[in-house]
């Protein structure tokens, strides 16, 4: 096996592809993949620094999109400072008597809304919704696990993953 810093090289060549492909991991790729790792002399390691670049392009463009978000929530507030202003200016018009309607750039609309009370006994009884019932997986799972529910269609199924260390 080479240098770490060639494997890591290696494996970013690799990681280019594999995101080149959308992440799918193509037979052509796999066995490249493959035959990568044997000619490095251990595989687990060679996968274990594809995985661990894989890692880390996963962790800048999650970073990536957290600064986008950002923006885009400081965008959306700059917008509503100005739709706001906006709705004053338009109500100032109105309080003077002037039209609310600018033809070409914009008018005043007014919407009702309702307002209720938090409390379901404050509803009256025709206006309370009954919900249809919902799976509890978790406890499901749990009497599974405890042997209690064995019932036709309940199962528990392992599934196998690997840690890199």
């Amino acid at each position: 096996m080479g240098s770490t810093y060639e494997l890591m090289t290696e494996a970013g060549g690799l990681v280019a592809e594999l995101m080149a492909a959308e992440g799918e991991l193509s037979e052509e790729l796999a066995q490249g993949l493959e035959g990568w790792a044997a000619e490095t002399g251990d595989k687990l390691g060679a996968l274990r620094a594809v995985y661990r670049r894989l890692e880390a392009e996963v962790s800048t463009w999650k970073h990536e999109e957290q600064l986008a978000q950002g923006m885009r929530k400081r965008a959306q507030d700059a917008q509503g400072r100005v739709k706001g202003l906006a709705v004053q200016l338009l109500l100032a018009r109105e309080e003077l008597g002037e039209p609310t309607s600018i033809k070409g750039v914009a008018h005043l609309r007014k919407t009702v809304s309702g307002h209720y009370p938090e409390e379901l006994v404050a509803w009256p009884e025709g206006l309370l919704i009954a919900q249809d019932p919902k799976p509890d997986r978790r406890g499901a799972l749990e009497r599974m696990k405890s042997g209690e529910l064995t019932a036709d269609g309940f199962e528990l199924v392992e599934r196998c993953s690997v840690i890199f260390k």
